[in-house]
């Protein structure tokens, strides 16, 4: 922020409408962090263990506390309580559900209501649990709908590597009607229109909290965003609370 370029804090800016007021599409995929914390241990060689993981959410939470001025102790005793190692199949599904929420799935929520109160507003969620993820191992974590791994839905492979990326029928139906989706909204604001068959993409705002699910066999409302994303936790420990 240097008072020309950037003159405001992003979300002050964003809250008072200090922006250029256009349509925003804005996104996230449904296991963020699943392919970052994948890199950061099993596929560094050495896997996230139990003993490990309060470390891990430790330093997340320092790493938060600095930024927002939290207690950090304080938050990584509520972190560790809201995600016990108990309801993940491994300590590195448990960070990586960690780290993805609150990088990304909840700080996108929040930022998509706030530009909802200024300009239309459309959310969504990468939800294919199935997208091909050829150029790594499998590892302890599953990937899931992984950081990235909506970009072949969108873009074409380059010919040497295409074969490495073979979408299913459905998955094929679903990356089509992606790039029909991502070119409405280019091309006039809007990612749907009365004259496509692809299924409506509503607006998102505070009262619909409408998310629409890109998953296969067709995109859908995602009714259970928040929750599964704990954004209530997130929204209150982010905020001071």
């Amino acid at each position: 922020m240097d008072g020309d370029l950037v003159p405001y804090q992003p979300l002050l800016a964003l809250a008072f409408g200090l922006f250029n007021r256009v349509p925003v599409m804005i996104g996230v995929n449904r296991d963020e962090g699943t392919i970052l914390s994948a890199l950061a241990f099993d596929l560094a060689g050495e896997p996230l263990t139990a003993d490990g993981y309060p470390e891990q959410v430790e330093q997340l939470a320092a790493m938060l506390a600095s930024q927002l001025g939290l207690d950090a102790q304080l938050a990584t005793q509520r972190i560790l309580a809201e995600y016990p190692l108990s309801d993940y199949e491994s300590p590195g599904q448990a960070f990586a559900t960690v780290s993805g929420d609150a990088s990304f799935a909840c700080p996108t929520v929040i930022t998509a209501q706030i530009f909802s109160l200024t300009v239309p507003t459309y959310f969504y969620e990468f939800a294919d649990r199935n997208a091909p993820m050829p150029l790594v191992p499998p590892t302890s974590i599953p990937y899931g709908a992984a950081h990235a791994s909506e970009l072949l839905y969108l873009f074409t492979p380059d010919e040497s590597q295409v074969d490495q990326f073979t979408l299913t029928q459905e998955q094929q139906r679903l990356a089509t009607t992606m790039r029909g989706y991502w070119t409405r909204f280019a091309t006039a604001g809007a990612p749907s229109s009365p004259w496509s068959r692809d299924p409506y993409f509503r607006r998102y705002s505070l009262l619909t909290n409408y998310v629409h699910a890109l998953t296969t066999p067709a995109p859908t409302r995602q009714r259970t965003f928040l929750e599964d994303h704990h954004c209530s936790f997130w929204t209150q420990l982010l905020m001071g609370g």
